[in-house]
């Protein structure tokens, strides 16, 4: 993967770097000691990554608002269920 800047990195980095910064919202300096490159390399790395995803997979990340209505009564009744006063409306 090579990013806009020309900062070069294997898939596997690529993807070690986006795990790492989706699994807890640490700073870039933080991370900077993990892999050895400086804050701005890593952020650009990662949006490189996040981007390369979503052009090969926003068909199936769309949200379909009208498969979200149709399962919404099932949503609230299995909260409802647990105990929680929330209603569907």
């Amino acid at each position: 993967v090579v990013t806009d800047s020309r900062d070069s990195l294997t898939v596997v980095e690529a993807l070690a770097v986006l795990c790492r910064r989706l699994a807890e919202q640490s700073r870039w300096a933080t991370l900077e000691s993990e892999f050895g490159r400086s804050a701005g390399s890593l952020a650009r790395m990662f949006y490189c990554v996040v981007d390369i995803i979503y052009s090969s997979h926003k068909q199936r990340i769309y949200f379909n608002i009208a498969l979200v209505k149709t399962k919404l009564q099932y949503y609230f009744a299995g909260v409802s269920v647990k105990g929680s006063p929330l209603k569907f409306a």
